[in-house]
């Protein structure tokens, strides 16, 4: 799971999928994550393969629907 900061909270986490990594993307008052784990024959464990500062983020939307739902976030 994501590591906190003393003063950070979670806001919302929910299952996702980025560049065909399956995880979780977890929303805090001060960043946005995606972690996912890894699993293989050498290599089992936990990554983040995205963090972003929420001061970094200029704007989200949500575009589709159903399975094809996508989170688009664009930042500075």
């Amino acid at each position: 799971m994501v590591s906190l900061s003393v003063d950070e909270i979670i806001l919302l986490a929910d299952q996702a999928e980025y560049q065909g990594m399956e995880g979780t993307v977890c929303l805090t008052n001060k960043k946005i994550t995606f972690d996912y784990e890894q699993r293989g024959i050498f290599f089992i464990g936990q990554h983040s393969a995205l963090t972003l500062p929420l001061e970094s983020v200029s704007s989200t939307s949500v575009v589709g629907i159903g399975k094809f739902k996508r989170l688009i976030i664009n930042a500075v």
